[in-house]
């Protein structure tokens, strides 16, 4: 709901109109701002906590940002467009959002809890940068109803999704192997 004013206010400034298929646009005003706006909760959990946490709660809490994001997004879709679109908008968009959130946060834990964490700041940047990209394109894509190239990120990111999170939790101080082997014992 916040980024709206800030959609118009950029593109105003950039001379792009709201809607407009322009990469330009789709980067600075709507990846740019949408991306810090979901990293923000991960942001303030880092400055409080720091190496206190496991890097799992990292990745959590960019996830449930990014669902309270695409919640809300969705709920302003489904008033302009009806039901129509939400099936899509559903499944896609929301898991985009969780990755492009996710790989943020895990370009920060990952560099968090190296042994001497330098680079922080700088990893972080990185991670945010590409983030912005890969949002950017994605609504270019579509946009400019390029459907093909919007639905191959799909199981892209639910890979990489898969394996940060596998990652985080393998890295983290209360990961135990025992488990881990207690539940391969339990599984079929």
């Amino acid at each position: 709901v916040l980024v709206i004013p800030i959609y118009f206010s950029v593109g105003s400034v950039l001379g792009i109109r709201f809607g407009n298929d322009s990469l330009i646009y789709y980067t600075f005003a709507v990846g740019f701002f949408e991306e810090l706006i979901k990293f923000f909760p991960v942001l303030i959990f880092a400055l409080v906590y720091g190496k206190k946490e496991d890097p799992y709660h990292y990745m959590v809490i960019a996830a449930l940002s990014a669902l309270l994001f695409a919640t809300l997004e969705n709920k302003i879709y489904f008033e302009r467009y009806s039901i129509d679109i939400m099936d899509t908008r559903g499944l896609f968009t929301v898991i985009l959002h969780i990755f492009d959130t996710s790989v943020i946060t895990y370009f920060l834990v990952w560099r968090l809890f190296q042994k001497e964490g330098k680079g922080v700041v700088l990893w972080t940047l990185l991670g945010f940068v590409i983030m912005v990209i890969s949002h950017a394109l994605y609504d270019w894509f579509l946009a400019n109803e390029l459907l093909f190239f919007a639905v191959i990120m799909f199981p892209f990111a639910v890979h990489m999704l898969a394996d940060m999170y596998n990652n985080t939790l393998n890295i983290a101080k209360s990961f135990d192997y025992e488990r881990v082997i207690e539940y391969k014992k339990n599984s079929f």
